[in-house]
């Protein structure tokens, strides 16, 4: 996770293929090699641990259908494969299903609220949605005045969204 925060991708990449041939073959796995392989212009690497990572995340679902969990991290998979209409879906349902206080855990990733508010934002922006972009962006400063992505988003000014 050291290595996709300072966006060391090959080094990500390999130390996931390294945890993958121990034997951890689960969501997280799967997940960081695919956004790696795609930073790293390997696309099909990318797409097979994409899809490899919605089938673990099918999984969680079918078992936790009232948990917020997996559709956030299934929402994150959609949104790096640029399927931007079934990662809003899944942000929305996560959000629907979320307590505005809770903390959730799963596969190594720690998100609330406000991180599935910022994904859902900057969904809408990328399907080119702006006012309700704009107005998540608002709930989210709402939240967290000085949340860059809300602010991003309430100013029409994104970067890469690439969270």
């Amino acid at each position: 996770r050291c290595a996709v925060a300072k966006e060391q991708w090959e080094t990500a990449m390999n130390l996931a293929q390294h945890v993958l041939q121990s034997g951890y073959a689960h969501f997280d796995s799967h997940f960081l090699i695919a956004r790696s392989a795609d930073n790293c212009g390997l696309p099909e690497t990318a797409a097979v641990n994409y899809e490899k990572a919605l089938e673990l995340m099918e999984r969680t679902i079918e078992a936790n259908p009232e948990q917020p969990s997996g559709y956030f991290l299934r929402g994150k998979v959609y949104f790096f494969q640029g399927n931007n209409k079934a990662a809003l879906e899944d942000f929305e349902a996560a959000l629907a299903k979320a307590d505005v206080n809770a903390h959730y855990a799963a596969y190594h990733e720690h998100f609330t609220v406000l991180d599935m508010l910022c994904m859902k934002g900057l969904t809408l922006h990328k399907l080119g949605r702006r006012e309700e972009a704009q107005a998540v962006g608002k709930r989210i400063l709402a939240l967290a005045p000085d949340n860059e992505t809300g602010k991003g988003l309430v100013g029409g000014a994104i970067g890469k969204g690439n969270p």
